[in-house]
C-alpha cells in the first residue's frame, strides 16, 4: 500500500515543499555519484562554483551571494580548505575579514564540478520545450522571491 501524502510526480499546490524536498535530495545524490572521486562533495559544489571568476571576495559576501548565513558559508569553505580547493586568507586591512582563492586543485576540478552542475540541471528539464524551461526557471524564481521577502527578510536584525 502506498502510504506517500503525494504522488512524486502528481504534485498538487498544497503539497509543492514536499516535491521541492525531494527535487533537493534526489538532485544531492546525483551530484553525489558524478563527483565521485573528487574531493568535492555534493553539499559544497554551489560554494565552489560560486567563487570561479570572483576570486579575492570576502567569505561574507559568498555567503550572501548564496543565500546563506554567515556560519553556514563558513563551514562550507573550511571544508573546502580542508580538501586543498580553496585557500582562506585574512585581510590585511582588516583581520576580521577573510578573502577566498581557488588551489591549483581547485582549479584542477572546476570543469567536473561545472559539468555536474550542468548534467543535473538537464537531468531535471529532460522533456520540456523551451517555453516549458523558461517557465520552470520563472516559478523557480518566483518560490526563491516569495522566501527571501518573507521567511529570510529582516534576518539580519536579529
Amino acid at each position: 500500500m502506498n502510504t506517500r501524502r503525494f504522488c512524486l510526480t502528481d504534485i498538487k499546490p498544497d503539497h509543492i515543499a514536499g516535491g521541492i524536498s525531494y527535487l533537493y535530495r534526489a538532485g544531492q545524490s546525483c551530484l553525489s555519484r558524478e563527483l565521485d572521486g573528487l574531493p568535492l562533495s555534493a553539499g559544497s559544489i554551489a560554494f565552489l562554483l560560486h567563487l570561479y571568476g570572483r576570486e579575492g571576495e570576502y567569505q561574507d559576501e559568498f555567503a550572501r551571494g548564496l543565500g546563506y548565513d554567515k556560519a553556514t558559508a563558513a563551514r562550507a569553505y573550511q571544508a573546502l580548505e580542508k580538501e586543498g580547493l580553496v585557500r582562506r586568507v585574512r585581510d590585511e586591512e582588516d583581520r576580521r575579514r577573510t578573502r577566498l582563492y581557488l588551489t591549483e586543485l581547485g582549479y584542477e576540478v572546476r570543469d567536473k564540478a561545472a559539468e555536474a552542475a550542468r548534467a543535473l540541471n538537464e537531468t531535471m528539464l529532460a522533456g520540456m520545450d523551451d517555453a516549458e524551461r523558461r517557465d520552470a526557471a520563472r516559478l523557480v524564481g518566483l518560490m526563491v522571491k516569495n522566501l527571501d521577502r518573507t521567511c529570510i527578510a529582516g534576518e539580519g536584525d536579529k
